[in-house]
């Protein structure tokens, strides 16, 4: 800690410098790294969520905060009293509901895919976000990646809606082409190529490109 007030005091050719020599463990300066930095500096709701949950397993490794099944009054291994949850949310001046639901956002987006938001201008959106942590892997890597390089989007109410949106035409993607390979599966022993019969699996903006052109009479399809 203090490297960037040691930075400082290069740059103002200070010869002399107050200091405060801490001689603590690995665990205890990580732990006052991320504390000190959470309080004197911007992050995203993705960064929040992300240093929270290391806050979380650092101070379980050092025996100072409550486990699933113990109370607020229980001691740790330092003899200190353990912390809650809501205690640990007031120290950085945060509510129960966020620090939970930011730690939500870290924990069940993939790391991958977090990289990718936390670069867009939804890095911010805690409703989208949280919306996304619900959904499995799979809807999580084609959301992020129609959504990621989107940054105008990403705000406020706007940026949730349009999330929400996304979600859903991806889920109704993946459960479409779920039919196509069932039906591409029962029919196996067909030779569609007797029928005239061209079926072809993937994003129609894809396989069009694959299309000839002036080959096709007709196109019938439900409204969008």
């Amino acid at each position: 800690c203090g490297i960037d007030r040691l930075e400082a005091a290069k740059r103002l050719e200070w010869k002399e410098v107050p200091v405060v020599y801490f001689n603590g463990t690995e665990l205890e300066k990580l732990l006052l790294s991320l504390e000190e930095n959470l309080v004197r500096k911007e992050f995203s709701v993705i960064e929040k969520g992300e240093m929270f949950l290391e806050r979380d397993r650092v101070l379980l490794e050092m025996g100072l905060k409550t486990k699933k099944g113990s109370n607020q009054y229980t001691i740790g291994k330092s003899g200190q009293k353990v912390k809650t949850t809501s205690e640990l949310a007031k120290e950085l001046n945060v509510t129960d509901r966020s620090y939970n639901q930011f730690k939500q956002i870290a924990r069940d987006i993939t790391e991958e895919n977090l990289e990718k938001l936390n670069r867009s201008g939804f890095s911010d959106n805690t409703a989208g976000l949280l919306k996304l942590a619900s959904e499995p892997e799979e809807v999580q890597n084609k959301v992020v990646e129609n959504l990621a390089g989107n940054s105008r989007l990403g705000k406020a109410k706007e940026g949730s809606r349009r999330m929400r949106k996304e979600i859903k035409a991806v889920k109704k993607g993946i459960e479409r082409d779920a039919v196509i390979k069932k039906i591409q599966e029962k029919s196996s022993d067909l030779s569609l190529e007797n029928y005239g019969i061209d079926l072809r699996l993937g994003d129609f903006t894809n396989v069009a490109k694959d299309i000839p052109d002036s080959s096709v009479d007709m196109i019938f399809t439900d409204p969008p």
